[in-house]
């Protein structure tokens, strides 16, 4: 999707109401901090918006909603990690200790230009090796994947984005079993 269409808040509330229904699962955030994550999904669940937690100047019915809000959250079967170092080796052995050690069924990554794989001479190269990657991981390891990508220049652009529209090589099409896209305003 194009910058600010709420990908990663999108994302966030899928893995919240995945974990809710019992399904645990792990959450690579590498755009934002974990905190920036967490306030965000505490003001989406709670009501109360993200400005006034910021500056703390919340009455006392919102903080006790705020309270609420992270004990629940708190205790949803999610991993997350905001660290910025991830390449696809890295997260293959991470989700699989996770696997291992509390039975994750599910991973999202966002976003995927982000994970430091060094491969080919291209951007199209990169992405297209790290995609195989991720779609190996989750066949390899049985965990559902949701793979946030950013959108080429051209797909910025259209009115009626498609798949031909994501950012790097095709491959990543063809890796995705269904792709959503987003853009403002939809």
């Amino acid at each position: 999707g194009v910058p600010g269409a709420g990908k990663s808040m999108l994302a966030a509330q899928l893995a919240i109401g995945m974990a809710k229904r019992k399904y645990p699962g792990a959450f690579y955030e590498m755009e934002m901090k974990d905190v920036s994550v967490v306030r965000r999904n505490v003001s989406a669940e709670s009501g109360v918006r993200t400005s006034k937690m910021r500056t703390g100047r919340i009455d006392e019915d919102e903080l006790k909603q705020i309270v609420s809000t992270i004990q629940n959250l708190s205790n949803l079967p999610i991993y997350l990690s905001d660290a910025t170092n991830w390449t696809t080796n890295s997260l293959r052995s991470d989700l699989a200790r996770l696997k291992e050690e509390y039975n994750i069924e599910w991973f999202v990554v966002d976003y995927m230009d982000l994970l430091r794989d060094e491969y080919g001479d291209s951007v199209a190269d990169k992405s297209a090796f790290i995609s195989m990657q991720l779609h190996s991981i989750a066949k390899d390891l049985n965990l559902a994947g949701l793979i946030v990508q950013s959108m080429n220049k051209v797909g910025l652009a259209s009115v009626v984005p498609g798949k031909e529209h994501l950012s790097g090589s095709v491959k990543v099409s063809y890796d995705a079993d269904q792709i959503i896209l987003m853009v403002n305003g939809t």
